[in-house]
């Protein structure tokens, strides 16, 4: 019910019953950029762009066997109030951490089920061969401070995806709640623009970005 392969499925379900024409776009973030590339090389011919946010460099995925979701659900279901502290040290920007979103919003998932998903992603075909036939433009955003995925990373993914063009925000890696505005920006300025097949990389504040290539 969570592993990779079940949210493949239901990803090119929702896909093909809601996409028109060939002109579709895909965005994701975290966890979800990987569905988002399975879905565009299952359905290359109707999807026109990649966004990826904070989604880590091209290489296939598996669960960490020794970590904190190895515990019991029901242990977890006790430790919540930490984790959830412990979630929002780790996924914000310190001048974001004290954001809107109250802990009960930041992870209302159930314990059981947040284990489950963790221990489900496994995506052994998702290396840099398999990242590497993405042809369509594709824009990357990272933070800068984002503890979860690596800026060495990101730059590898931008490397071996043809037309991708990478930005890098001072923020976590909650992009889409820390730089909302400024993310919104970047993608309508993206789906407006027809790119090339350059790779370039811009350093990027709330006001200003320039290239470091």
């Amino acid at each position: 019910m969570f592993t990779f392969e079940q949210y493949c499925y239901d990803a090119l379900t929702l896909f093909d019953r809601y996409s028109e024409g060939e002109r579709n776009v895909l965005v994701g973030h975290s966890y979800g950029t990987s569905l988002c590339t399975l879905v565009y090389n299952e359905r290359r011919s109707r999807v026109q762009k990649l966004v990826l946010l904070s989604g880590g460099g091209p290489y296939a995925l598996a669960p960490e066997r020794l970590s904190l979701f190895s515990l019991p659900s029901s242990l977890l279901s006790c430790l919540k109030p930490v984790i959830v502290k412990l979630f929002r040290e780790l996924c914000f920007h310190s001048s974001h951490r004290k954001s809107w979103l109250s802990d009960g919003e930041l992870l209302s998932i159930d314990m059981d089920n947040l284990r489950h998903v963790m221990h489900g992603q496994s995506w052994d075909e998702g290396d840099e061969a398999y990242h590497s036939q993405i042809t369509c433009p594709t824009l990357l955003v990272v933070g800068r401070f984002d503890r979860f995925i690596a800026l060495t990373d990101e730059i590898s993914m931008n490397t071996i995806v043809p037309r991708s063009v990478l930005h890098i925000l001072n923020a976590g890696h909650l992009l889409p709640i820390e730089c909302a505005e400024e993310i919104n920006e970047l993608i309508g300025s993206f789906l407006t623009q027809d790119l090339a097949t350059h790779c370039r990389v811009h350093e990027a504040t709330l006001h200003k970005k320039e290239s470091i290539v």
